[in-house]
Order: C-alpha cells, then sequence, then structure tokens
C-alpha cells in the first residue's frame, strides 16, 4: 500500500500537460521567475499539476512559458481568487481538450474545467472520488472509485459541463485510454489487496456499457492507447 500511494505521488507530482498561448496571455504577462529561454517551437508551454499532501487542500497548477522563460508557481489560486479552498485536495490529472484545461482533483471529488488560456475556471463538475481523464468525440471520460465496491467511468458534455452518462467498471479503476470507439478502463482493486482485480474493463462508447473484460495482470494502473 505504501509503494502504490508514493507512485501514485510521482505520477501526479509530474503530470505535464502542453498547451498553446498566446503572447498576450495574462498568466505569462505576470512577473515570475526568469528561466532561461527555450527553443520555441508550435507549443508555447504547459501546465503543470502538483499534487499537493492529502487533507490539505494543497493541489496546485503551475505554468513555464517556453517564448520568455518564465515558469509561474500558483496560476489557478492567482486567476481564481474566489476560489476559497484553491483548486483542492490531491490533484491527480490533468489534460487539455479544445480550448478547455481540465484538471481531476481526487480528494475533492471533483473535475475542475478552466479557460486553457487563462486558467480561470469556468465550471466544477462533482465526480466521486475522481481519479484519470481522456477525451474523444465532444466528450470527457472520467475514471472514479465511487463509493460503492466497484467504481464507474463518468461522461462529461464539453459544451454543457454535465455528466450525461455513467457506466460502473471494476473496482478502483485508474487509467484510460480510447480506441476504435472503444473505452479501455485498467481496473486495480488495491484497496482489497491480495484480491487485486487483474482486468481491463472495454467500455463501447456508443452503447456505454461494458462488453468485455481483457485479463491482463495484477493491480493495474497505466493504459496507454
Amino acid at each position: 500500500m505504501k509503494y502504490f500511494h508514493n507512485l501514485l505521488a510521482l505520477v501526479a507530482l509530474l503530470s505535464i500537460v502542453l498547451v498553446g498561448c498566446s503572447k498576450d496571455d495574462p498568466i505569462i504577462d505576470q512577473e515570475g521567475e526568469q528561466l532561461p529561454p527555450q527553443t520555441v517551437t508550435a507549443i508555447d508551454g504547459f501546465y503543470l499539476l502538483n499534487q499537493g499532501n492529502m487533507d490539505t487542500n494543497k493541489a496546485s497548477l503551475d505554468f513555464y512559458d517556453y517564448t520568455s522563460g518564465k515558469y509561474r508557481s500558483n496560476v489557478f489560486g492567482d486567476t481564481n481568487p474566489e476560489a476559497v479552498l484553491g483548486l483542492g485536495d490531491v490533484g491527480n490529472d490533468l489534460g487539455v481538450y479544445g480550448t478547455k484545461l481540465y484538471a481531476v482533483i481526487n480528494k475533492s471529488s471533483k473535475v475542475e474545467i478552466m479557460d486553457a488560456k487563462t486558467a480561470k475556471r469556468l465550471k466544477v463538475v462533482d465526480v466521486d472520488n475522481a481519479r484519470f481523464i481522456t477525451f474523444a468525440g465532444g466528450k470527457a471520460y472520467v475514471s472514479a472509485y465511487g463509493s460503492s465496491l466497484n467504481g464507474f467511468v463518468a461522461e462529461i458534455d464539453t459544451t454543457t459541463f454535465e455528466i450525461s452518462r455513467k457506466v460502473e467498471v471494476g473496482r478502483q479503476p485508474e487509467q484510460l485510454a480510447i480506441v476504435d470507439g472503444k473505452l479501455y478502463v485498467a481496473n486495480a482493486g488495491w484497496a482489497s489487496a491480495p484480491d487485486y482485480e487483474t482486468s481491463l474493463s472495454v467500455v463501447d462508447l456508443n452503447s456505454f456499457s461494458v462488453i468485455n473484460k481483457i485479463e491482463v495482470g495484477t493491480n493495474l494502473l497505466h493504459v496507454k492507447s
């Protein structure tokens, strides 16, 4: 158990999401620590999600601009002073889709949806014990432990920011990947050790139902397409 949680902390701490930003981005214009400029590419910078210590509401979001070489800490807090608890408790995953930035905050049981250019909060979506996120077809898919034996995946409409569907998968679902209209979910089952999960749940995105379970290994965490 100790090894499992330490590994997750490292993964969350180093979660880097690349995003293009304009020169007039208010995050970039603010004063920050000057770092050596990088070679400018089509990508102008990245957001970095810091997990923070559990039960302290210390998750935070940073931004590094390749063009200016400036690194800005706590851009969510600076941009959203009305968010009195900050980004929340235990930042777990981060993703950019279209013009939106999505931060999965595990212990706070939510997904923070922000403008990818400014990090301004647009919506908070409640997802019980949310874990990881992926995207396809105008939808965001979030794995979550939930509060029952099996976890679930929530489908969020990226236009309305509402949960449109849910499907039950295995115990303690972790990362997700989408291939050819199917969603593959890594089931961990670590809370029932030594009776771990050993499978990927396969969800058909049209019917949003589990159509298969693929036996692959013990206590899964990562799956990539």
